[in-house]
């Protein structure tokens, strides 16, 4: 095919049988929902393919009612090798390794800028592939070890990136994922506190500002600014429940 050329195929019902599924995987694929399960192959016809349903109601209704369809495929451009990036799906476990550092790069890139969005989607994106490498290895082997650790830098700028976002139970949560990790990470540790002081949870996050504190005496004046911040909360906290029950208990008598 030419460039701007348009092409049809037209396909019998009875030669369509693997289409929903792949269409569906397909269609999966475009929205980046890599993860949603594998599904069940079929390799028998009619009676296969009514024991699954689709995601998409028209391919459920194209698996009841066969019918020939209609392929029309009209090329727009031809992307050279280098030109090309591919999907983590299509990636050798080399290569999305390698990728992992690179997604990390683009997402430092975009925090400096102050582009949270676009830096969080490098971090989550450059998780997901670590994640699919994780599942070629055994739990507790040397390899599995390793491969983890690469988590820790990548959910480290994460949580600074959904601080800075204000996007406070985000942050918290990828913190927690680097302490599950190195459970004295000094970075963590701080940024878990600063974002559980944001939504409140003042008691936690003194905990974990003792901890700093205990691990890490150089962090002391910045704890002790943290801490008196979390005691003046805890009284103007205190102080509003205070005056909610003065007034529910006015009228009492």
């Amino acid at each position: 095919m030419l460039i701007d050329e348009i092409s049809q195929f037209d396909i019998a019902a009875c030669e369509l049988y693997p289409y929903p599924s792949v269409s569906q995987k397909l269609r999966n694929i475009s929205k980046d929902a890599m993860h949603l399960g594998s599904q069940s192959h079929h390799h028998t016809h009619c009676v296969a393919a009514k024991d699954f349903t689709m995601e998409y109601e028209d391919l459920n209704e194209l698996i009841k009612n066969p019918q020939p369809l209609r392929f029309i495929f009209h090329l727009l451009v031809v992307l050279q090798p280098e030109d090309y990036e591919p999907d983590s799906w299509q990636l050798e476990p080399d290569e999305k390794l390698a990728s992992v550092a690179k997604l990390k790069e683009s997402g430092n890139e975009y925090l400096q800028k102050g582009d949270y969005e676009n830096a969080s989607l490098r971090y989550r994106e450059a998780l997901n592939r670590i994640d699919t490498l994780l599942l070629r290895e055994k739990p507790g082997d040397p390899e599995w070890i390793d491969l983890d650790k690469q988590n820790i830098p990548l959910f480290l700028n994460l949580s600074l990136c959904y601080l800075n976002w204000k996007q406070y139970y985000e942050a918290i949560d990828a913190a927690t994922e680097v302490l599950k990790r190195d459970k004295l990470n000094e970075k963590a540790l701080y940024r878990r506190a600063k974002g559980r002081i944001a939504v409140w949870d003042l008691e936690k996050a003194e905990d974990d500002l003792k901890m700093l504190q205990r691990q890490y005496p150089g962090s002391t004046n910045l704890v002790k600014i943290e801490l008196e911040r979390i005691q003046s909360l805890i009284k103007e906290r205190e102080e509003s429940a205070k005056n909610t029950y003065k007034h529910m208990f006015k009228n009492v008598y």
